[in-house]
């Protein structure tokens, strides 16, 4: 016979493994969401960064029209190359971190000029650049616990135009 001490542990066996088993999901999710936090935060400041040079780059050009700028040709396409590509030239590699096939070229930047009456300081009309890039962003990591969907991440900047347009 066992004395009382080994008897009230031999009931307790493997409870630990047990727990753990229980709780090692819930952790799991835990880690994976704050790696998919950071990632969307580090592809948040490069986006930030991106369109507030492109924009940048835009404001300063000579001639800007009032409406939307074409990214297709001329300053407007060296805009939205600095915006996602971080240099004029459009052989660079994009700078957001694209970890899905299928998104490759899904991230879209967008320049408005807009005329403005500023009547705080000057009283006169001035124009204005607007940048807008905005990324679906895919969770890679927690779809091993269902998640699956996408959400949008949208960066803009405004710029006073100082290029000598009208």
């Amino acid at each position: 016979m066992l004395p009382a001490f080994h008897r009230s542990h031999l009931g307790s066996r493997g409870t630990a493994a047990i727990e753990f088993a229980l709780i090692l999901p819930l952790l799991m999710l835990l880690v994976l969401a704050s790696i998919e936090f950071g990632r969307a935060f580090y592809i948040h400041d490069i986006m930030a960064k991106g369109i507030r040079d492109g924009t940048r780059y835009l404001a300063r050009t000579p001639g800007l029209a009032v409406g939307t700028v074409s990214t297709a040709s001329g300053f407007g396409q060296n805009a939205a190359n600095l915006a996602l590509r971080g240099s004029t030239d459009g052989t660079q590699p994009l700078l957001i971190p694209v970890l899905e096939a299928d998104n490759t070229g899904s991230a879209s930047v967008t320049f408005t000029v807009t005329k403005t009456t500023d009547t705080t300081a000057y009283n006169e009309t001035l124009n204005y650049v607007t940048g807008l890039l905005t990324y679906p962003f895919a969770s890679q990591l927690l779809t091993v616990f269902g998640f699956r969907g996408t959400f949008t991440i949208a960066i803009s900047h405004n710029e006073r135009a100082i290029g000598g347009g009208g």
